[in-house]
Protein backbone atom coordinates (compact mmCIF):
# COMPACT_ATOMS: atom_id res chain seq x y z
CA UNK A 1 0.00 0.00 0.00
CA UNK A 2 1.10 3.42 -0.88
CA UNK A 3 0.14 6.14 1.83
CA UNK A 4 -0.38 9.88 -0.22
CA UNK A 5 -1.24 12.77 1.47
CA UNK A 6 -4.35 14.86 -0.69
CA UNK A 7 -3.84 18.22 0.69
CA UNK A 8 -4.22 19.91 -2.34
CA UNK A 9 -5.51 16.99 -4.14
CA UNK A 10 -8.51 19.00 -6.19
CA UNK A 11 -6.58 22.01 -7.47
CA UNK A 12 -3.28 23.62 -9.22
CA UNK A 13 -0.47 25.62 -7.81
CA UNK A 14 0.48 28.67 -9.00
CA UNK A 15 3.29 28.64 -11.10
CA UNK A 16 6.05 29.84 -9.20
CA UNK A 17 7.87 32.04 -11.89
CA UNK A 18 4.58 34.42 -10.92
CA UNK A 19 4.94 34.62 -7.25
CA UNK A 20 7.89 37.16 -7.14
CA UNK A 21 6.42 39.55 -9.35
CA UNK A 22 2.80 38.70 -7.69
CA UNK A 23 4.92 39.51 -4.04
CA UNK A 24 6.44 42.58 -4.85
CA UNK A 25 2.51 44.13 -5.80
CA UNK A 26 1.15 43.09 -2.58
CA UNK A 27 4.39 44.99 -0.71
CA UNK A 28 4.14 47.91 -3.34
CA UNK A 29 0.34 48.41 -2.64
CA UNK A 30 0.78 48.16 0.86
CA UNK A 31 3.76 50.37 1.73
CA UNK A 32 1.71 53.21 -0.98
CA UNK A 33 -1.16 53.00 1.33
CA UNK A 34 1.21 53.34 4.65
CA UNK A 35 0.23 49.86 6.10
CA UNK A 36 1.77 46.78 7.14
CA UNK A 37 1.71 43.24 5.76
CA UNK A 38 1.22 40.63 8.16
CA UNK A 39 2.03 36.85 6.99
CA UNK A 40 1.04 34.26 9.07
CA UNK A 41 3.62 31.48 8.63
CA UNK A 42 5.33 27.70 9.64
CA UNK A 43 8.61 28.15 11.72
CA UNK A 44 10.08 25.52 9.45
CA UNK A 45 10.54 25.84 5.73
CA UNK A 46 7.90 28.66 4.68
CA UNK A 47 9.78 31.20 6.72
CA UNK A 48 12.54 30.49 5.33
CA UNK A 49 11.32 30.77 1.94
CA UNK A 50 9.62 33.70 2.36
CA UNK A 51 13.18 35.71 3.38
CA UNK A 52 15.19 34.29 0.61
CA UNK A 53 12.28 35.62 -1.98
CA UNK A 54 11.96 39.04 0.11
CA UNK A 55 16.23 39.08 -0.09
CA UNK A 56 16.25 38.89 -3.74
CA UNK A 57 13.51 41.85 -4.40
CA UNK A 58 15.57 44.13 -1.76
CA UNK A 59 18.21 43.46 -3.58
CA UNK A 60 16.84 43.85 -6.69
CA UNK A 61 15.21 47.23 -5.36
CA UNK A 62 12.34 46.45 -6.64
CA UNK A 63 10.06 47.14 -3.92
CA UNK A 64 10.62 50.10 -0.95
CA UNK A 65 13.21 48.77 1.84
CA UNK A 66 10.83 48.60 5.08
CA UNK A 67 12.03 46.89 7.72
CA UNK A 68 11.02 43.00 8.08
CA UNK A 69 10.41 41.38 11.37
CA UNK A 70 10.58 37.66 11.97
CA UNK A 71 8.50 37.42 15.02
CA UNK A 72 9.08 33.44 16.31
CA UNK A 73 12.05 32.22 18.54
CA UNK A 74 11.36 28.74 16.19
CA UNK A 75 11.87 30.06 13.29
CA UNK A 76 14.62 32.68 14.06
CA UNK A 77 16.66 29.42 15.43
CA UNK A 78 15.84 27.07 12.25
CA UNK A 79 16.77 30.31 10.08
CA UNK A 80 19.97 29.71 12.08
CA UNK A 81 20.47 25.82 11.25
CA UNK A 82 19.63 26.95 7.78
CA UNK A 83 22.29 29.31 7.46
CA UNK A 84 24.92 26.95 8.98
CA UNK A 85 24.21 24.38 6.08
CA UNK A 86 25.46 25.99 2.77
CA UNK A 87 26.92 22.55 1.65
CA UNK A 88 23.00 21.68 0.79
CA UNK A 89 22.48 24.56 -0.86
CA UNK A 90 21.62 24.64 -4.88
CA UNK A 91 23.22 26.30 -7.65
CA UNK A 92 20.99 29.18 -8.17
CA UNK A 93 21.49 29.94 -3.97
CA UNK A 94 25.18 29.69 -4.66
CA UNK A 95 25.14 32.15 -7.77
CA UNK A 96 22.89 34.55 -6.24
CA UNK A 97 23.98 34.80 -2.58
CA UNK A 98 26.92 33.01 -1.64
CA UNK A 99 28.99 34.01 -4.32
CA UNK A 100 28.47 37.29 -3.80
CA UNK A 101 28.76 36.85 0.04
CA UNK A 102 25.91 37.05 1.38
CA UNK A 103 23.27 35.04 3.50
CA UNK A 104 20.42 34.33 1.79
CA UNK A 105 18.33 34.43 4.60
CA UNK A 106 19.69 37.67 6.09
CA UNK A 107 20.01 41.00 4.85
CA UNK A 108 20.07 44.66 6.75
CA UNK A 109 16.66 45.05 6.84
CA UNK A 110 15.58 41.94 8.64
CA UNK A 111 15.42 41.74 12.34
CA UNK A 112 14.49 39.03 14.57
CA UNK A 113 12.22 39.14 17.77
CA UNK A 114 13.43 37.40 20.41
CA UNK A 115 11.54 38.47 23.98
CA UNK A 116 8.14 38.89 24.17
CA UNK A 117 8.59 43.31 24.95
CA UNK A 118 10.27 43.51 22.08
CA UNK A 119 7.07 41.48 20.38
CA UNK A 120 4.59 43.95 22.20
CA UNK A 121 6.71 47.16 20.83
CA UNK A 122 6.51 45.82 17.06
CA UNK A 123 2.37 45.25 17.89
CA UNK A 124 2.31 48.99 18.21
CA UNK A 125 4.14 49.68 15.62
CA UNK A 126 2.33 51.83 13.11
CA UNK A 127 4.91 52.37 10.25
CA UNK A 128 5.22 50.41 7.35
CA UNK A 129 6.95 47.21 7.39
CA UNK A 130 6.38 43.01 7.04
CA UNK A 131 6.03 40.59 9.91
CA UNK A 132 6.65 37.23 9.35
CA UNK A 133 5.40 35.34 12.19
CA UNK A 134 3.75 31.89 13.57
CA UNK A 135 1.81 29.76 13.80
CA UNK A 136 1.26 29.33 10.25
CA UNK A 137 -2.90 29.25 10.57
CA UNK A 138 -3.53 31.77 12.94
CA UNK A 139 -4.49 29.32 15.95
CA UNK A 140 -1.79 30.35 18.20
CA UNK A 141 1.64 32.13 18.73
CA UNK A 142 2.52 35.85 18.84
CA UNK A 143 0.54 36.39 14.74
CA UNK A 144 -2.30 36.37 17.02
CA UNK A 145 -1.55 39.46 18.96
CA UNK A 146 -0.22 41.02 15.48
CA UNK A 147 -3.43 40.98 14.47
CA UNK A 148 -5.55 41.65 17.26
CA UNK A 149 -3.44 45.05 16.69
CA UNK A 150 -3.71 45.48 12.80
CA UNK A 151 -7.14 43.63 12.00
CA UNK A 152 -8.84 46.31 11.98
CA UNK A 153 -7.02 48.94 9.88
CA UNK A 154 -7.88 49.02 5.87
CA UNK A 155 -4.03 50.10 5.12
CA UNK A 156 -2.95 46.63 6.11
CA UNK A 157 -2.86 43.63 4.01
CA UNK A 158 -3.05 40.13 5.63
CA UNK A 159 -0.73 37.60 3.16
CA UNK A 160 -2.01 34.32 3.31
CA UNK A 161 1.00 31.67 2.27
CA UNK A 162 -0.03 28.38 2.49
CA UNK A 163 -2.75 25.81 3.61
CA UNK A 164 -5.56 26.79 6.11
CA UNK A 165 -7.38 23.87 7.20
CA UNK A 166 -10.84 23.83 7.97
CA UNK A 167 -11.96 25.10 11.38
CA UNK A 168 -9.00 27.46 12.10
CA UNK A 169 -9.10 31.16 12.36
CA UNK A 170 -6.21 31.21 9.01
CA UNK A 171 -9.02 30.07 7.29
CA UNK A 172 -11.84 32.20 8.58
CA UNK A 173 -9.54 34.90 7.56
CA UNK A 174 -9.34 33.82 4.05
CA UNK A 175 -12.94 33.22 3.17
CA UNK A 176 -14.42 36.37 4.69
CA UNK A 177 -11.67 38.30 3.35
CA UNK A 178 -12.09 37.55 0.09
CA UNK A 179 -15.88 37.43 0.49
CA UNK A 180 -15.43 40.97 1.44
CA UNK A 181 -12.94 42.01 -1.21
CA UNK A 182 -15.93 40.54 -3.90
CA UNK A 183 -18.79 42.80 -2.31
CA UNK A 184 -16.49 45.47 -3.37
CA UNK A 185 -15.82 45.73 0.24
CA UNK A 186 -19.52 47.29 0.68
CA UNK A 187 -21.14 47.25 4.28
CA UNK A 188 -19.92 46.55 7.21
CA UNK A 189 -17.10 44.05 7.32
CA UNK A 190 -17.21 40.81 8.94
CA UNK A 191 -16.51 40.13 12.37
CA UNK A 192 -14.04 37.74 13.37
CA UNK A 193 -13.47 36.25 16.98
CA UNK A 194 -10.54 35.19 18.40
CA UNK A 195 -8.78 36.45 21.68
CA UNK A 196 -12.20 36.07 23.60
CA UNK A 197 -13.21 39.40 21.71
CA UNK A 198 -14.59 40.18 18.08
CA UNK A 199 -12.38 42.47 15.61
CA UNK A 200 -13.55 43.95 12.32
CA UNK A 201 -11.70 42.35 9.60
CA UNK A 202 -10.71 45.59 7.86
CA UNK A 203 -7.21 44.32 6.27
CA UNK A 204 -7.09 43.17 2.80
CA UNK A 205 -6.61 39.69 2.27
CA UNK A 206 -4.13 38.22 -0.14
CA UNK A 207 -3.54 34.85 -0.84
CA UNK A 208 -0.24 33.28 -2.90
CA UNK A 209 -0.54 29.73 -3.54
CA UNK A 210 3.11 28.61 -5.06
CA UNK A 211 4.77 29.20 -1.35
CA UNK A 212 3.14 25.68 -0.30
CA UNK A 213 5.58 22.60 0.34
CA UNK A 214 2.51 20.42 -0.52
CA UNK A 215 2.29 18.41 -4.02
CA UNK A 216 -0.91 19.60 -6.38
CA UNK A 217 -3.06 16.99 -7.92
CA UNK A 218 -0.96 16.89 -10.88
CA UNK A 219 2.53 16.82 -9.20
CA UNK A 220 0.42 14.11 -6.88
CA UNK A 221 -0.10 12.47 -10.32
CA UNK A 222 3.37 12.33 -11.78
CA UNK A 223 4.54 10.89 -8.77
CA UNK A 224 3.00 8.32 -9.23
CA UNK A 225 3.81 7.87 -13.12
CA UNK A 226 7.12 8.35 -12.60
CA UNK A 227 8.05 6.16 -9.18
CA UNK A 228 7.63 2.97 -11.14
CA UNK A 229 6.28 1.52 -7.78
CA UNK A 230 4.39 -1.47 -8.09
CA UNK A 231 1.35 -0.36 -5.88
CA UNK A 232 -1.52 -2.30 -5.35
CA UNK A 233 -3.89 0.10 -2.96
CA UNK A 234 -3.36 3.88 -2.20
CA UNK A 235 -4.53 5.42 1.07
CA UNK A 236 -5.36 8.99 0.89
CA UNK A 237 -4.75 11.13 4.13
CA UNK A 238 -3.95 14.61 5.39
CA UNK A 239 -7.05 16.34 3.09
CA UNK A 240 -10.47 17.52 3.81
CA UNK A 241 -13.42 15.74 1.98
CA UNK A 242 -13.20 17.97 -1.34
CA UNK A 243 -9.65 16.71 -1.93
CA UNK A 244 -10.37 13.03 -1.11
CA UNK A 245 -13.63 12.38 -1.30
CA UNK A 246 -16.42 12.31 -4.24
CA UNK A 247 -20.63 11.86 -3.79
CA UNK A 248 -20.93 10.17 -7.50
CA UNK A 249 -19.80 9.99 -10.93
CA UNK A 250 -20.89 13.37 -11.79
CA UNK A 251 -18.44 14.94 -9.29
CA UNK A 252 -15.34 12.94 -10.64
CA UNK A 253 -13.40 14.61 -13.36
CA UNK A 254 -14.35 14.22 -17.07
CA UNK A 255 -10.81 14.56 -18.31
CA UNK A 256 -7.23 14.97 -17.67
CA UNK A 257 -5.91 17.98 -16.65
CA UNK A 258 -3.36 19.46 -19.46
CA UNK A 259 0.03 18.52 -17.57
CA UNK A 260 -1.34 14.69 -16.52
CA UNK A 261 0.54 12.15 -18.49
CA UNK A 262 -1.53 10.34 -21.08
CA UNK A 263 -0.26 6.91 -19.46
CA UNK A 264 -2.01 7.37 -16.51
CA UNK A 265 -5.87 6.72 -17.20
CA UNK A 266 -9.09 6.80 -14.68
CA UNK A 267 -11.60 4.67 -14.33
CA UNK A 268 -14.85 3.26 -12.04
CA UNK A 269 -14.97 0.27 -10.76
CA UNK A 270 -17.65 -1.69 -8.94
CA UNK A 271 -17.11 -1.25 -5.78
CA UNK A 272 -18.46 2.19 -4.15
CA UNK A 273 -20.56 0.98 -1.26
CA UNK A 274 -18.74 2.07 2.59
CA UNK A 275 -19.17 -1.86 3.49
CA UNK A 276 -16.90 -3.05 1.14
CA UNK A 277 -13.88 -0.70 2.47
CA UNK A 278 -11.02 -3.21 2.98
CA UNK A 279 -12.45 -5.81 -0.17
CA UNK A 280 -10.58 -6.29 -3.57
CA UNK A 281 -12.46 -4.68 -6.28
CA UNK A 282 -15.39 -7.25 -7.44
CA UNK A 283 -15.00 -6.44 -10.94
CA UNK A 284 -11.57 -5.55 -11.65
CA UNK A 285 -10.29 -6.86 -14.71
CA UNK A 286 -6.91 -6.02 -13.82
CA UNK A 287 -5.80 -7.35 -10.38
CA UNK A 288 -2.53 -5.10 -10.82
CA UNK A 289 -4.57 -1.37 -10.83
CA UNK A 290 -3.95 -0.02 -7.75
CA UNK A 291 -7.16 0.80 -5.92
CA UNK A 292 -7.28 4.14 -4.71
CA UNK A 293 -9.38 4.84 -1.03
CA UNK A 294 -9.33 7.00 2.03
CA UNK A 295 -7.94 5.74 5.06
CA UNK A 296 -11.30 6.67 7.69
CA UNK A 297 -11.05 9.88 10.00
CA UNK A 298 -12.45 9.89 13.59
CA UNK A 299 -14.57 12.24 14.53
CA UNK A 300 -15.27 13.04 18.28
CA UNK A 301 -19.42 12.77 18.43
CA UNK A 302 -19.50 15.06 21.59
CA UNK A 303 -18.51 12.10 24.41
CA UNK A 304 -14.00 11.89 24.49
CA UNK A 305 -14.92 8.15 25.18
CA UNK A 306 -17.32 7.75 22.27
CA UNK A 307 -15.08 8.54 19.61
CA UNK A 308 -16.26 6.62 15.91
CA UNK A 309 -14.95 6.48 12.65
CA UNK A 310 -16.57 8.48 10.00
CA UNK A 311 -19.26 5.96 8.22
CA UNK A 312 -19.80 7.44 4.56
CA UNK A 313 -17.98 9.16 2.12
CA UNK A 314 -14.69 7.50 1.41
CA UNK A 315 -13.20 7.32 -2.05
CA UNK A 316 -13.10 3.62 -2.74
CA UNK A 317 -14.22 3.42 -5.99
CA UNK A 318 -11.85 4.59 -8.63
CA UNK A 319 -8.83 3.20 -9.76
CA UNK A 320 -5.84 4.52 -11.47
CA UNK A 321 -3.86 2.29 -14.36
CA UNK A 322 -0.44 2.96 -15.54
CA UNK A 323 1.49 0.50 -17.28
CA UNK A 324 4.74 1.75 -16.34
CA UNK A 325 3.33 0.85 -12.80
CA UNK A 326 2.48 -2.56 -13.01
Amino acid sequence: MLIMESTYGDRLHEPVVDLKPRLKQVLVDTFDRGGTILIPSFAFGRTQELLYVLHELYNENEVPRFPVYVDSPLATKITRVFAEHPEVYDRETHKAFLQQGENPFQFDQVNFVGSVEESMALNRDETPHIVVSASGMCEAGRILHHLRYKIHNSKNTILIVGYMAQHTLGRRILEQGEEYEKSGRKGKPPLLRFMNKEYPLKARVVKLGGFSAHADKDEMRRFLKESNLKVKRIALVHGEEDQTQYDGADNFPQQQSQSEPESIQWRKCGRSNEDDRGKQCSDNNEPDSPCVCVLPKRIDSGNARNKREEPTKFLIGWQLRDSRMI
